[in-house]
Protein backbone atom coordinates (compact mmCIF):
# COMPACT_ATOMS: atom_id res chain seq x y z
CA UNK A 1 0.00 0.00 0.00
CA UNK A 2 2.27 2.54 -1.33
CA UNK A 3 1.41 6.09 0.88
CA UNK A 4 3.56 8.78 -1.19
CA UNK A 5 2.58 11.42 -3.53
CA UNK A 6 -0.34 12.97 -1.81
CA UNK A 7 -2.86 14.40 -3.80
CA UNK A 8 -6.27 16.27 -3.18
CA UNK A 9 -8.64 18.11 -5.10
CA UNK A 10 -11.59 20.61 -4.10
CA UNK A 11 -14.78 20.50 -5.83
CA UNK A 12 -16.98 23.42 -5.58
CA UNK A 13 -20.86 23.12 -7.82
CA UNK A 14 -22.75 26.05 -7.99
CA UNK A 15 -25.65 27.35 -10.04
CA UNK A 16 -25.13 25.38 -13.72
CA UNK A 17 -21.01 25.26 -13.03
CA UNK A 18 -18.55 24.12 -11.31
CA UNK A 19 -14.90 24.67 -10.52
CA UNK A 20 -12.16 22.14 -9.49
CA UNK A 21 -8.86 23.21 -7.41
CA UNK A 22 -5.65 20.81 -7.32
CA UNK A 23 -2.71 22.71 -7.06
CA UNK A 24 -2.82 25.32 -4.58
CA UNK A 25 -2.49 24.97 -1.02
CA UNK A 26 -5.54 23.97 0.96
CA UNK A 27 -5.20 23.53 5.14
CA UNK A 28 -8.50 21.30 6.41
CA UNK A 29 -9.78 19.37 9.32
CA UNK A 30 -13.02 17.52 9.24
CA UNK A 31 -15.12 16.00 12.36
CA UNK A 32 -17.36 12.57 11.51
CA UNK A 33 -19.54 11.13 14.09
CA UNK A 34 -21.75 7.97 13.66
CA UNK A 35 -24.85 10.59 15.16
CA UNK A 36 -27.31 12.65 13.86
CA UNK A 37 -25.08 15.79 14.25
CA UNK A 38 -23.71 17.26 10.95
CA UNK A 39 -20.36 16.03 9.76
CA UNK A 40 -18.34 19.23 9.70
CA UNK A 41 -15.80 20.74 6.91
CA UNK A 42 -13.41 23.55 7.90
CA UNK A 43 -10.98 24.47 4.82
CA UNK A 44 -8.71 27.12 4.22
CA UNK A 45 -7.74 27.21 0.47
CA UNK A 46 -4.48 29.68 -0.23
CA UNK A 47 -4.05 32.43 -3.64
CA UNK A 48 -7.17 32.02 -5.34
CA UNK A 49 -7.90 33.84 -8.54
CA UNK A 50 -10.96 36.10 -7.63
CA UNK A 51 -12.89 34.94 -10.08
CA UNK A 52 -12.77 31.49 -8.90
CA UNK A 53 -13.23 32.88 -5.28
CA UNK A 54 -16.31 34.51 -6.43
CA UNK A 55 -17.72 31.31 -7.95
CA UNK A 56 -17.10 29.37 -4.55
CA UNK A 57 -19.08 32.49 -2.81
CA UNK A 58 -22.47 31.59 -4.85
CA UNK A 59 -25.33 30.79 -2.84
CA UNK A 60 -26.44 27.34 -2.20
CA UNK A 61 -23.07 25.76 -3.88
CA UNK A 62 -21.62 22.70 -2.47
CA UNK A 63 -18.31 21.23 -1.97
CA UNK A 64 -16.36 18.10 -2.69
CA UNK A 65 -12.97 17.47 -1.25
CA UNK A 66 -11.01 14.70 -2.40
CA UNK A 67 -7.59 13.12 -1.22
CA UNK A 68 -5.29 10.32 -1.83
CA UNK A 69 -1.83 9.05 -3.32
CA UNK A 70 -0.82 9.17 -6.40
CA UNK A 71 0.95 5.60 -6.41
CA UNK A 72 -2.12 3.64 -4.65
CA UNK A 73 -5.81 4.47 -5.74
CA UNK A 74 -5.32 8.26 -6.59
CA UNK A 75 -9.06 10.46 -5.28
CA UNK A 76 -11.12 9.20 -3.28
CA UNK A 77 -14.01 11.32 -1.98
CA UNK A 78 -13.10 12.55 2.27
CA UNK A 79 -16.22 14.79 2.51
CA UNK A 80 -19.05 16.13 0.65
CA UNK A 81 -22.01 19.03 2.00
CA UNK A 82 -23.40 22.27 1.67
CA UNK A 83 -20.99 25.10 2.28
CA UNK A 84 -22.53 27.23 4.89
CA UNK A 85 -19.91 30.08 5.32
CA UNK A 86 -17.26 31.47 3.37
CA UNK A 87 -14.63 33.84 4.67
CA UNK A 88 -12.25 36.02 2.56
CA UNK A 89 -9.30 37.18 4.34
CA UNK A 90 -5.21 38.21 3.64
CA UNK A 91 -2.68 36.98 5.47
CA UNK A 92 0.45 38.94 3.98
CA UNK A 93 1.23 37.81 1.09
CA UNK A 94 -1.42 35.34 0.68
CA UNK A 95 -5.03 35.83 0.31
CA UNK A 96 -6.92 32.89 2.05
CA UNK A 97 -10.36 31.85 1.71
CA UNK A 98 -12.09 30.10 4.32
CA UNK A 99 -15.03 27.36 3.61
CA UNK A 100 -17.34 25.69 6.42
CA UNK A 101 -19.60 23.00 5.48
CA UNK A 102 -21.73 20.62 6.60
CA UNK A 103 -22.77 17.12 5.42
CA UNK A 104 -26.15 16.64 4.47
CA UNK A 105 -26.65 20.69 5.81
CA UNK A 106 -29.28 21.62 3.50
CA UNK A 107 -31.62 18.29 3.45
CA UNK A 108 -31.47 18.27 7.25
CA UNK A 109 -32.56 22.14 7.53
CA UNK A 110 -35.11 21.83 5.34
CA UNK A 111 -36.61 18.43 4.65
CA UNK A 112 -40.14 18.23 6.24
CA UNK A 113 -42.25 15.17 6.83
CA UNK A 114 -46.25 14.86 6.79
CA UNK A 115 -47.13 11.09 7.44
CA UNK A 116 -50.51 9.04 8.41
CA UNK A 117 -49.85 5.50 9.16
CA UNK A 118 -53.31 3.35 10.10
CA UNK A 119 -52.67 0.80 12.94
CA UNK A 120 -49.95 -2.50 12.41
CA UNK A 121 -46.92 -0.13 10.25
CA UNK A 122 -43.71 -1.21 10.61
CA UNK A 123 -41.10 0.67 12.27
CA UNK A 124 -39.08 0.02 8.74
CA UNK A 125 -41.60 1.34 6.37
CA UNK A 126 -41.83 4.56 8.28
CA UNK A 127 -38.23 5.19 8.29
CA UNK A 128 -38.27 4.30 4.34
CA UNK A 129 -40.89 6.87 4.28
CA UNK A 130 -39.08 9.02 6.15
CA UNK A 131 -35.63 8.75 3.90
CA UNK A 132 -37.54 9.66 0.63
CA UNK A 133 -38.57 12.96 2.57
CA UNK A 134 -35.15 13.55 3.39
CA UNK A 135 -33.79 13.55 -0.06
CA UNK A 136 -30.31 11.40 -0.10
CA UNK A 137 -29.26 8.61 -1.09
CA UNK A 138 -29.42 5.58 1.11
CA UNK A 139 -26.79 3.50 1.77
CA UNK A 140 -27.26 1.28 4.39
CA UNK A 141 -31.20 0.72 6.58
CA UNK A 142 -31.22 -1.92 9.26
CA UNK A 143 -33.48 -4.83 8.70
CA UNK A 144 -33.25 -6.10 11.97
CA UNK A 145 -36.22 -4.14 13.30
CA UNK A 146 -39.38 -6.26 13.94
CA UNK A 147 -41.50 -3.72 15.68
CA UNK A 148 -44.76 -2.32 14.61
CA UNK A 149 -46.30 0.76 15.68
CA UNK A 150 -49.60 -0.56 17.60
CA UNK A 151 -51.38 2.18 17.41
CA UNK A 152 -50.51 3.66 13.92
CA UNK A 153 -48.12 6.33 13.30
CA UNK A 154 -48.33 10.30 12.79
CA UNK A 155 -46.02 13.06 12.55
CA UNK A 156 -45.96 16.68 10.82
CA UNK A 157 -42.61 18.84 11.28
CA UNK A 158 -38.91 18.27 10.18
CA UNK A 159 -38.02 14.80 8.71
CA UNK A 160 -34.83 14.69 11.41
CA UNK A 161 -36.89 14.89 14.00
CA UNK A 162 -39.20 12.45 13.14
CA UNK A 163 -35.95 9.96 12.49
CA UNK A 164 -34.09 11.28 15.88
CA UNK A 165 -37.30 10.15 17.79
CA UNK A 166 -38.03 6.90 16.12
CA UNK A 167 -33.67 5.94 16.77
CA UNK A 168 -34.53 6.93 20.41
CA UNK A 169 -36.99 4.88 20.65
CA UNK A 170 -35.75 1.86 19.36
CA UNK A 171 -31.88 2.05 19.91
CA UNK A 172 -30.73 3.49 16.40
CA UNK A 173 -27.59 5.49 15.31
CA UNK A 174 -28.25 7.28 12.03
CA UNK A 175 -26.12 9.89 9.90
CA UNK A 176 -25.41 10.98 7.17
CA UNK A 177 -22.02 10.16 5.79
CA UNK A 178 -20.28 12.32 2.40
CA UNK A 179 -24.50 12.25 1.54
CA UNK A 180 -25.45 9.08 2.25
CA UNK A 181 -27.86 8.26 5.01
CA UNK A 182 -27.15 5.45 6.79
CA UNK A 183 -29.56 3.95 9.67
CA UNK A 184 -28.20 1.42 11.80
CA UNK A 185 -29.21 -0.90 15.32
CA UNK A 186 -26.74 1.19 17.89
CA UNK A 187 -23.61 -0.90 17.52
CA UNK A 188 -24.04 -2.37 14.42
CA UNK A 189 -21.20 -2.11 11.55
CA UNK A 190 -22.42 -0.32 8.12
CA UNK A 191 -21.93 -2.48 4.34
CA UNK A 192 -18.15 -0.82 3.44
CA UNK A 193 -15.47 -3.25 3.48
CA UNK A 194 -13.17 -4.45 6.47
CA UNK A 195 -10.32 -2.03 6.53
CA UNK A 196 -6.76 -3.16 7.66
CA UNK A 197 -5.09 -1.10 9.86
CA UNK A 198 -1.46 -1.82 11.04
CA UNK A 199 2.65 -0.37 10.32
CA UNK A 200 2.51 -1.47 7.03
CA UNK A 201 -0.89 0.21 6.30
CA UNK A 202 -0.13 3.70 7.69
CA UNK A 203 -0.84 3.47 11.36
CA UNK A 204 1.45 6.03 13.07
CA UNK A 205 2.25 5.22 16.90
CA UNK A 206 0.47 2.19 18.68
CA UNK A 207 -3.37 3.09 19.86
CA UNK A 208 -3.99 4.37 23.00
CA UNK A 209 -6.67 4.09 25.80
CA UNK A 210 -8.66 7.10 26.16
CA UNK A 211 -9.40 7.48 29.77
CA UNK A 212 -10.35 10.83 29.85
CA UNK A 213 -13.70 10.91 32.06
CA UNK A 214 -15.23 8.71 34.80
CA UNK A 215 -17.59 6.43 32.09
CA UNK A 216 -15.11 5.55 29.89
CA UNK A 217 -12.61 4.54 32.87
CA UNK A 218 -15.70 2.44 34.05
CA UNK A 219 -15.91 1.11 30.26
CA UNK A 220 -12.11 0.06 30.75
CA UNK A 221 -12.56 -1.67 33.80
CA UNK A 222 -15.03 -4.12 32.56
CA UNK A 223 -13.32 -4.72 29.64
CA UNK A 224 -15.16 -2.56 26.97
CA UNK A 225 -12.40 0.00 26.13
CA UNK A 226 -12.33 3.05 23.77
CA UNK A 227 -9.11 3.90 21.73
CA UNK A 228 -7.47 6.82 19.88
CA UNK A 229 -5.81 5.15 16.45
CA UNK A 230 -3.75 7.33 14.17
CA UNK A 231 -3.11 6.93 10.75
CA UNK A 232 -1.90 8.43 7.48
CA UNK A 233 -5.14 10.29 6.17
CA UNK A 234 -7.33 7.50 4.64
CA UNK A 235 -10.17 8.94 2.90
CA UNK A 236 -11.98 5.06 3.55
CA UNK A 237 -12.47 5.81 6.94
CA UNK A 238 -16.05 6.48 8.47
CA UNK A 239 -17.94 6.07 11.76
CA UNK A 240 -19.50 3.03 12.06
CA UNK A 241 -16.70 0.83 9.69
CA UNK A 242 -15.60 -1.84 10.79
CA UNK A 243 -11.61 -2.06 11.23
CA UNK A 244 -9.27 -4.88 11.59
CA UNK A 245 -6.23 -3.74 13.95
CA UNK A 246 -3.03 -5.11 14.32
CA UNK A 247 -0.65 -3.85 16.91
CA UNK A 248 1.54 -4.39 20.05
CA UNK A 249 -1.25 -3.17 22.55
CA UNK A 250 -4.64 -4.38 20.95
CA UNK A 251 -5.76 -7.00 17.75
CA UNK A 252 -8.91 -7.57 16.27
CA UNK A 253 -12.38 -5.99 14.90
CA UNK A 254 -13.39 -2.38 15.94
CA UNK A 255 -15.99 -0.32 14.98
CA UNK A 256 -15.07 3.16 14.44
CA UNK A 257 -17.35 5.67 16.21
CA UNK A 258 -15.79 9.18 15.06
CA UNK A 259 -13.20 9.83 12.97
CA UNK A 260 -10.84 13.50 12.89
CA UNK A 261 -9.23 14.01 9.25
CA UNK A 262 -6.83 17.25 9.12
CA UNK A 263 -4.55 17.95 6.35
CA UNK A 264 -2.30 20.28 4.77
CA UNK A 265 -1.55 20.05 0.82
CA UNK A 266 1.50 21.80 1.38
CA UNK A 267 2.50 21.01 4.87
CA UNK A 268 3.59 17.98 7.22
CA UNK A 269 -0.21 17.63 8.44
CA UNK A 270 -1.61 14.60 7.26
CA UNK A 271 -3.45 12.36 9.25
CA UNK A 272 -6.70 10.08 10.25
CA UNK A 273 -7.56 9.79 14.14
CA UNK A 274 -10.40 7.46 14.56
CA UNK A 275 -12.43 6.25 18.11
CA UNK A 276 -12.46 2.54 18.07
CA UNK A 277 -14.78 0.46 20.16
CA UNK A 278 -13.92 -3.58 20.51
CA UNK A 279 -16.44 -5.49 18.47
Amino acid sequence: MPLFNRIASVIVEGSGSSVEITKLRFVFSIEKTKTSTQNILKLQIYNLSSDTSAKIQEKDSTIILKVGYLDDVGLEVIFSGSITRVTPHIDFPHTILSIESGDGMERLREARSNISNSEGVSVNQILSQLSDDLGVVVKDITTEIQEIFNSGFSFIGPTKQAIDDIAQQFGLDWSIQDGELQILKAGDTNSDRISFISKDTGMIGSPELIVSDAQVLQAAASGDPKYKVETLMNAKIRPTNEVQIESIPISGNFIINSVKHNGDTHGDTWSTVMEVKGL
